[in-house]
Formats: C-alpha cells, sequence, structure tokens
C-alpha cells in the first residue's frame, strides 16, 4: 500500500541479515494526525 504524507520517523532498528536482502531494519514513525507507523525495506 503506497500512501502520500509527512511522517516523523520516530526510531530505527539495528540492521539484522536477511534471505532476501542484505539487511533489513524497521522503521518506526507518526503521522500528521498522530498515527504510529511502520515501515519496512
Amino acid at each position: 500500500m503506497k500512501r502520500k504524507g509527512r511522517l516523523l520517523i520516530l526510531c530505527k532498528t539495528y540492521p539484522s541479515p536477511s534471505a532476501k536482502h542484505a539487511e533489513t531494519s524497521c522503521v518506526a514513525g507518526m503521522d500528521e494526525a498522530g498515527n504510529l507507523i511502520r515501515l519496512y525495506p
């Protein structure tokens, strides 16, 4: 699902090895309405 908008990044996990990608890390943020959003690579 693609969404456009402003997002305040709150935290990022330490990169970990992945079978599909070299490394993955999860990113979490908050949109302008105060909703928490998780982002994946």
